[in-house]
C-alpha cells in the first residue's frame, strides 16, 4: 500500500512538471523571410526590403501562441485587434529598416537592420527571434547619359562697364534645354573682367527622375563661370588715353584760354601758357548704378599762366587756370573716345560787388578767371569731389 502511495506522488509530481514547461519555445528565423531590391536609375535608385508574410504564416500559423498569462493583459492594452498570434508577433516585436533607401548607384552597400523585441517576444509569445543584419550589394540599375547644358548655352555682355549686363541665349534644337533653368549670381551691374556664375537646374515642373525617363540622362554639369569681356568701359589711368587723343584735349583747351585772351582790354596781356600736368578723378565702386547722373571721370588739365601786369609793377602776373573733360571712354576695340566739344574751363563773374566762380583779383579793377596757387584750386575742385571719386596727381612740379 505504501508503495503503491509513493508511485502515485512521484506521477503527480512528473505530471506537474510537463504543465509547467509546455510545449517548449519556438525558434524564428527572421532572415529567411527577407528579400532587398532596387530599382530605377543609376545613382537615384531605390532599394526596398520585402517581408514574406505569406510564407511566414504558413510556417508558423497555429505553432505561434500568446501565453495564456499574457493575454488578458493584451487584450486591456487593445493590442488583440482580432489578430492571429502569428501576426501579433509580427506587429508587436519585429520591425527592421534599411540604412539607405534612396540616390543609390550601382554596387553601393545597403544594410537592412534589425529591431526586435527579444524579451517580448519570449514572455508572450514563448518565441525566440534569431535574426542578423544583412548586407546587400546594388546592382541593375540602369546606365544614364550625362547631359552638359552649358554646350548648348551662349553668354554675351553689353553696356558699359560698370553697369554692363549679360544676355543668355540657349540652342532650341536641343529639347532637353527646354526642361533646364538657367539663373546667374549676377546678371546686370557688371564690371569689365569680373566673373558670373550661371547654374543650371531642372526646371520646375521636371525633376531628375523625370528628366532621366526622357532623354535617358542626368545633368552632368550645373555651373559654369563667365569672365565678363567686351564691354566699353571709362578709363582709370591716364596710360589709357594714345597720345594723339591726349594732345587733341590739350589743344582745344589752349584754344579756348587763347580765344578769350584774345577779348582782354589788352589782347597782347599773355606772355605764356604752360601745361604743368593733370588730375585724374575716377568714380569710386558703388557711386554709379547706372541709374544716376554722376560723371564717371575727369580730366583735368592744369596750366600755368603767365601776363603783363598792367600796374606800375612792372613783375609778371602769375596764376592757374584749368580745363577738364569727362566720361572719357575705352571701347571694346580698345579704341579710346571722348567728346572734344564737351568741356569746362575755368571761369569768373562778378554780380551786385558778389565774385562768382574761380574769380581772382589782379588789382582794383583787373581780375582773371584762375588760382593764385595750386592749393587753392585743389581744395575748391579735387576735395570737393572725393566723396565720390579716388583721384590721381599727375602735375610735373619741375614744370612749375
Amino acid at each position: 500500500m505504501k508503495n503503491y502511495r509513493r508511485f502515485l506522488l512521484i506521477a503527480a509530481a512528473a505530471a506537474g512538471m510537463i504543465a509547467l514547461s509546455g510545449c517548449g519555445s519556438t525558434t524564428v528565423d527572421l532572415n529567411k523571410y527577407i528579400t532587398i531590391e532596387a530599382e530605377g536609375y543609376d545613382s537615384m535608385g531605390t532599394a526596398e526590403c520585402h517581408f514574406d508574410y505569406s510564407a511566414f504564416k504558413k510556417d508558423y500559423e497555429g505553432k505561434i501562441k500568446v501565453n495564456k498569462k499574457k493575454t488578458e493583459e493584451m487584450a486591456a492594452a487593445g493590442m488583440l485587434n482580432g489578430m492571429t498570434a502569428d501576426e501579433l508577433l509580427l506587429s508587436t516585436c519585429v520591425s527592421q529598416t534599411l540604412d539607405e533607401e534612396n540616390d543609390l548607384s550601382n554596387n553601393d552597400v545597403v544594410t537592412l537592420k534589425w529591431n526586435c523585441n527579444d524579451f517580448m517576444a519570449e514572455e508572450y509569445f514563448n518565441t525566440k527571434l534569431e535574426y542578423s543584419d544583412i548586407s546587400y550589394t546594388v546592382s541593375g540599375l540602369k546606365e544614364l547619359g550625362s547631359f552638359d547644358p552649358f554646350e548648348y548655352v551662349d553668354v554675351s555682355f553689353s553696356g558699359t562697364s560698370p553697369n554692363g549686363t549679360m544676355t543668355i541665349m540657349t540652342d532650341d534644337s536641343r529639347p532637353e534645354m527646354d526642361h533646364i533653368s538657367l539663373t546667374c549670381d549676377k546678371k546686370g551691374g557688371l564690371k569689365e573682367g569680373e566673373t558670373v556664375k550661371v547654374t543650371a537646374s531642372y526646371s520646375s515642373y521636371d525633376g531628375p527622375y523625370t528628366f532621366a525617363e526622357k532623354f535617358g540622362s542626368l545633368l552632368g554639369k550645373t555651373e559654369e563661370t563667365y569672365t565678363v569681356n567686351g564691354l566699353s568701359r571709362y578709363i582709370t589711368d591716364i596710360s589709357e588715353i594714345p597720345d594723339d587723343l591726349y594732345g587733341k584735349m590739350d589743344t582745344q583747351l589752349q584754344d579756348t584760354f587763347r580765344a578769350h585772351a584774345s577779348k582782354w582790354s589788352n589782347p597782347n596781356a599773355l606772355l605764356e601758357l604752360k601745361p604743368i600736368g593733370n588730375y585724374l578723378l575716377t568714380i569710386k565702386d558703388g557711386m554709379n548704378d547706372g541709374w544716376s547722373s554722376n560723371t564717371n571721370n575727369y580730366l583735368y588739365y592744369l596750366y600755368q599762366v603767365t601776363i603783363e601786369n598792367e600796374d606800375d609793377d612792372p613783375a609778371p602776373f602769375v596764376y592757374y587756370w584749368y580745363g577738364y573733360f569727362t566720361d572719357i571712354m575705352l571701347l571694346p576695340d580698345g579704341t579710346c573716345t571722348v567728346d572734344l566739344s564737351n568741356y569746362t574751363v575755368s571761369e569768373s563773374s562778378m554780380g551786385f560787388g558778389i565774385s562768382m566762380g574761380d574769380y581772382l583779383p589782379i588789382d582794383d579793377s583787373h581780375y582773371v578767371a584762375g588760382f593764385a596757387d595750386l592749393e587753392s584750386f585743389f581744395n575748391q575742385q579735387i576735395v570737393s569731389k572725393i566723396e565720390k571719386y579716388d583721384y590721381t596727381d599727375l602735375i610735373e612740379e619741375n614744370n612749375i
